[in-house]
């Protein structure tokens, strides 16, 4: 195929809201997010000997890694220490993925941390990874707006 545009993996940046605006996670080297559908399969005496299957739950999770920064010089990103603190409050974050496209600009949606890893290794960088579990739908329309 010829004109294809591509979108390059920095362009895609998870943030999420912290009282009046939206922090990107701090020194984010990658991240992703995966939904899946659950398929119901029954087997009715309309139809013997065939199963039919049904879209059942959709659900979704954010997974990102990330370099361990300095909270006390570099305000106003989300880092390990202030994911941490969502994490132990267990509370329930809005999250944003600009993605680097015309339309949608970005999604948006609700989860809630559910790992936290922190790792440091000898002579590198400490890194820290996240994973957010989704609930409810991911929409087009910032619901802080």
């Amino acid at each position: 195929m010829a004109n294809e545009t591509f979108i390059k993996g920095n362009q895609v940046v998870f943030s999420i809201w912290d009282t009046d605006a939206y922090e990107p996670m701090a020194c984010i080297t990658s991240s992703s997010i995966s939904e899946s559908l659950e398929i119901d399969e029954i087997e009715t005496k309309c139809d013997p000997g065939n199963i039919v299957k049904t879209p059942g739950s959709y659900s979704y999770e954010i997974t990102s890694d990330g370099i361990y920064i300095d909270e006390s010089v570099d305000t106003g990103l989300q880092s390990h220490g202030k994911l941490k603190a969502l994490l132990r409050a267990k509370t329930k974050i809005t999250w944003k993925m600009a993605t680097g496209i015309t339309s949608p600009t970005a999604e948006y949606g609700y989860g809630y941390i559910t790992a936290l890893d922190l790792t440091g290794e000898a002579g590198s960088n400490a890194t820290f990874s996240i994973t957010i579990s989704g609930t409810g739908a991911i929409v087009s329309v910032d619901p802080n707006a």
